[in-house]
């Protein structure tokens, strides 16, 4: 089936729990050592969804979000830049004035800068148990 992915179940002292790829992937290394597995295999549906998989990865250790803000505090957006769910770092972008292009600014401003800092994520970052 086309978009199907399988979900992989470990069984455990007769519990099941679903398997999760993404999560096994903790350091650019282990990315590093997927994606070459499934180039040498040289598959190229299980070339893209190893590359989906090593995308997901990242993604589940760094990540933000943006929030609308109260009026009472001029609007706009607050980013909160995470690590592992854990907050550590992000701003606020209030918009210039009280329009709407002024808040959708705010908006592409906040935008920009969560993912300039998924970009720029340094190599070989190691997130350990």
């Amino acid at each position: 089936m086309e978009g199907y992915r399988s979900s992989l179940v470990r069984a455990t002292d007769n519990l099941t729990y679903p398997y999760d790829t993404e999560r096994q992937l903790r350091t650019e290394e282990d990315r590093s050592a997927y994606l070459e597995a499934a180039l040498e295999d040289g598959e190229p549906q299980l070339i893209a969804a190893a590359r989906e998989d090593v995308a997901r990865s990242r993604s589940l250790f760094y990540t933000y979000e943006l929030a609308p803000r109260p009026a009472e505090v001029r609007g706009g957006w607050r980013l909160r830049l995470l690590e592992l769910g854990q907050e550590v770092g992000g701003g606020v972008f209030p918009p210039e004035d009280t329009t709407k292009e002024a808040l959708d600014e705010a908006y592409g401003e906040a935008m920009e800068e969560g993912e300039a800092w998924l970009a720029f994520r340094p190599e070989g970052d190691t997130l350990e148990d």
